[in-house]
């Protein structure tokens, strides 16, 4: 009896762990988009922005995003982004931490909510403020900055170490100091390592940020800022647009 009951036992751990790791409830939710970092899934979209940002670089370490699509389906916002230099020439040229910029979120569409000022951005923010520009606005009102770095790890322990670069995204909420100084769960994700969310390759690098770290439900307006990181504080490094939500089935 005692041996029946032991097999029984087994027979329920191995279903268990079949239906966890390979069953229904474990099986990799469907996303719109592959995140392979190629163009292909993109050709037949229009760019939110055609050259965002500067239209050249100023020092070579500098990333030029020369355009940046964005889509989404009920549990993501995917982005795409093209950049100069490409990131595998780049990598091949120098191993270094990076950023190639950031996209701010305004989730209520409401300028007069959320950030009051963006240190990133502060030069060109004054700048702006001492001419009392009437589009001071587009500066204000965000509730999320999406930081898009580079870095590269090292395995101490191996004689001959060779650098594995990578790209990543973090997420972080607007705090009570008027900074962006609080993470988000779920909101970070790093190319081998997340290799679902986040990826690059020749054509560029794409991404894929869960919607519920943004508290997105449903068909939504919100306002986007993207900043270049070649040079803050410069007209060119800004782009802006409104972006909707859609409500649409994965495919």
């Amino acid at each position: 009896m005692w041996h029946v009951l032991s097999k029984m036992a087994c027979c329920l751990l191995v279903l268990a762990a079949v239906g966890t790791l390979g069953g229904v409830t474990g099986e990799p939710e469907k996303m719109k988009y592959h995140i392979d970092g190629k163009v292909g899934d993109w050709k037949d979209m229009k760019p939110i922005w055609q050259d965002a940002g500067r239209s050249k670089a100023s020092f070579p370490q500098e990333f030029d995003v020369k355009e940046v699509y964005l889509d989404n389906d009920d549990r993501y916002l995917y982005a795409f982004l093209h950049v100069k230099p490409s990131l595998p020439e780049r990598f091949g040229r120098e191993n270094s931490t990076g950023n190639i910029g950031y996209f701010y979120f305004d989730t209520d569409d409401n300028p007069d909510t959320g950030s009051k000022t963006i240190r990133s951005i502060d030069p060109y923010f004054r700048e702006i403020e001492a001419q009392q520009h009437s589009q001071s606005e587009l500066f204000l009102g965000y509730e999320y900055e999406l930081a898009l770095d580079i870095g590269f790890t090292v395995n101490t322990l191996d004689p001959h170490p060779k650098p594995i670069n990578w790209i990543s995204y973090n997420l972080k909420v607007l705090g009570s100091s008027n900074r962006f100084d609080r993470a988000v769960p779920d909101g970070e994700a790093r190319s081998g390592k997340d290799n679902r969310l986040i990826a690059y390759s020749n054509d560029g690098m794409e991404l894929a940020l869960p919607l519920r770290c943004l508290r997105v439900v449903g068909e939504k307006k919100m306002r986007i800022m993207f900043v270049e990181n070649g040079s803050f504080g410069e007209k060119q490094s800004y782009s802006w647009t409104t972006y909707r939500v859609k409500t649409v089935r994965k495919r």
